[in-house]
């Protein structure tokens, strides 16, 4: 799964908005709110 879509987007609210489409595991879910915090 590519997630450069998200990491790369210019805004935090698009990045969590792609990160709900894409995070279909808890793994994914745990690298945003780490980037995040």
């Amino acid at each position: 799964m590519k997630m450069q879509t998200s990491i790369n987007a210019p805004c935090d609210g698009h990045v969590a908005e792609l990160a709900v489409k894409f995070a279909d595991n808890v793994d994914i879910k745990d690298l945003l709110l780490k980037m995040k915090a």
